[in-house]
């Protein structure tokens, strides 16, 4: 799972914080099909989206690509890059025209030096981020993967739709945000659909039972299904 997704950065400020980013920041246009970045480019940036999706995928050895996850307006990406000078991890693609507002390091640095709240907000979303990770760790040691897959659904959902109900990631996309094979996911999948609990389409899943899907990553036994298997 992609750590960056875990807890969204931007989302977690407060709006007078979120509006000092956006003004330090210079906006840019990115048409369809055009790239953000790629893997391993090390030009750091803080990048928050504005209108439009952008999808974060990995490349295989054959040079297939593996959807890892979309951004929707409102939500930033980038700040590992500006705090860790690290290369980037997965490539960036616009999947319909895009609007990102763009800031850079050396404007970011400042506004921590100058903004109390922003160092505090940016510590405990590092914290947040930390815990979450370990918990990430937990859960694959502890949870079968129709639990753990559950768990992702809901938190998906609850990202990519004002009602919680829709999760835009693919078969293939749902494997790589988790991890494992996709025979595996299928499998997963399968089971929950034969429960009522989800529904599959194409480049999307849909939470029929959402109370369900929370029970299940809880561990917790659903009241209307029988013991999960997989």
């Amino acid at each position: 799972m992609r750590l960056e997704s875990l807890s969204p950065f931007f989302a977690r400020l407060s709006p007078r914080l979120q509006s000092r980013l956006v003004s330090a920041g210079e906006l840019r246009g990115y048409a369809a099909g055009r790239f953000l970045h790629h893997a391993g480019d090390t030009k750091a940036k803080l990048s928050i989206v504005r209108a439009g999706r952008v999808r974060f995928f990995s490349s295989d050895r054959r040079g297939q690509e593996h959807t890892i996850d979309i951004l929707e307006p409102g939500e930033a990406f980038g700040e590992i890059t500006v705090l860790c000078a690290i290369p980037r991890q997965y490539s960036a693609q616009a999947l319909n025209d895009v609007e990102v507002v763009e800031i850079g390091p050396a404007a970011f640095r400042r506004l921590l030096d100058e903004d109390a709240d922003l160092r505090q907000a940016v510590l405990e979303n590092m914290a947040v981020t930390l815990s979450l990770a370990a918990e990430l760790v937990e859960d694959e040691r502890r949870l079968p993967l129709v639990s753990r897959l559950a768990k992702a659904l809901v938190v998906l959902g609850a990202r990519h739709s004002t009602d919680g109900r829709r999760a835009p990631l693919s078969q293939s996309a749902l494997a790589d945000y988790l991890g494992v094979s996709r025979v595996s996911i299928g499998k997963a999948l399968a089971e929950l659909a034969r429960r009522g609990w989800i529904a599959t389409g194409y480049g999307a899943v849909t939470l029929l039972a959402p109370d369900a899907l929370r029970a299940a990553a809880a561990r917790e036994q659903p009241k209307a299904g029988a013991r999960l298997s997989v």
